[in-house]
């Protein structure tokens, strides 16, 4: 059973939710259910976050959130359960401290069934253009973690198996538990 309009863009799915845009908006649902969820928005605006990037285990649907300030660009990172439209976790993304105009940007994401979430997230300076690093962070049994800080992170690496966590920062291949 298919829930959300046929016509809308899936930007995720899987056999128990759906996360679609339409008109500019970002829902997401689960297929035994009934409601569609706002999410938020496809764009950056003054008003509303803007979704991306998702990742779906079951009903859970994890994304990252990114708000545009007058001289700021900061992301949180967004658990939310797609049966009832409750809010599992929704952290800063950035554990680091931020300079003056900065921006965040969530890169990548992976999601367990019990709400657990990890995530890559770079901050950097709006005035310079310049990165100034790159962080690996989970939100599980354990709170927020900081797994790793560099500025030779791979964004889109993230791969979760089970538990288990990897990620490449250069050459390496790092790895972490999400409980």
């Amino acid at each position: 059973m298919a829930c959300g309009p046929r016509h809308a863009k899936t930007l995720a799915g899987d056999r128990a939710a759906r996360v679609y845009s339409q008109h500019g908006n970002v829902y997401g649902c689960a297929k035994s259910g009934h409601h569609s969820f706002r999410l938020g928005s496809l764009a950056s605006s003054m008003s509303g976050g803007r979704v991306g990037p998702v990742a779906l285990a079951g009903v859970d649907a994890a994304y990252g959130l990114t708000y545009s300030g007058v001289d700021t660009i900061s992301a949180d990172v967004v658990v939310r359960s797609l049966a009832d439209g409750a809010v599992l976790r929704r952290r800063d993304s950035w554990s680091g401290t931020s300079a003056p105009e900065y921006f965040q940007t969530v890169d990548d994401i992976a999601v367990k069934r019990d709400g657990s979430v990890a995530w890559v997230v770079r901050e950097g300076s709006i005035v310079s253009g310049n990165e100034t690093d790159t962080e690996v962070e989970k939100s599980d049994r354990s709170k927020g973690t900081l797994l790793d800080r560099s500025s030779q992170i791979k964004v889109h690496s993230l791969l979760l198996h089970g538990s288990r966590l990897s990620w490449q920062d250069g050459s390496a291949t790092q790895h972490a538990t999400l409980r």
